[in-house]
């Protein structure tokens, strides 16, 4: 996948306050105050304060690097995204697409159940290093649905430049199959 031109989101403390009404330390302290563990409970507590999905996101990671928390293998979770996109062509044909197309293929294939899943760890030299992709085909009425889920990218820059990259790649994938 090529890295997409994307200028970054600041996400910086006074733009927190400026776009929240709370800084980065203040809503890392309100989080901890809530006693809610996981991210889906921080998640749905920091959605019922009116805070936009991104921001929600940037303070759950945040909060996770402040409190040390970590995954099994050492590393934070880090962020997570999910693409989607229905293809009108069977899933033979998405398949044989995805597993030949270079920018699909960034790592070594760790996981796969022919037409149905791959996963991979992405091993792009420039960005979303050390990150995990899972792409999923299921069959739709004679068309092919599609989701990318791009997990463990570490820096929100990254994950902001994956999203918009694999929601191109998605889009150039439908076209050239829809042709």
């Amino acid at each position: 996948m090529r890295r997409p031109a994307l200028s970054a989101r600041a996400t910086d403390s006074a733009t927190c306050r400026a776009e929240t009404g709370r800084s980065i330390d203040e809503w890392i302290a309100w989080m901890t105050a809530t006693g809610a563990s996981g991210r889906s409970a921080l998640g749905k507590a920091l959605l019922a304060e009116k805070v936009d999905a991104w921001w929600a996101t940037v303070l759950q990671v945040s909060f996770e690097a402040a409190t040390g928390i970590v995954e099994r293998d050492g590393r934070p979770k880090g962020y997570s995204l999910c693409t989607t996109k229905t293809v009108s062509a069977p899933v033979a044909r998405v398949w044989q697409a995805i597993t030949t197309h270079p920018e699909f293929a960034c790592g070594p294939v760790t996981k796969s159940r022919d037409e149905k899943a791959l996963v991979m760890p992405w091993a792009a030299s420039d960005w979303a290093p050390s990150s995990v992709v899972e792409i999923l085909l299921q069959p739709k009425d004679g068309k092919t649905g599609l989701v990318v889920n791009h997990t463990r990218i570490q820096d929100r820059h990254d994950a902001d430049l994956a999203r918009a990259a694999w929601e191109r790649a998605l889009a150039e994938l439908k076209a050239q199959l829809e042709e």
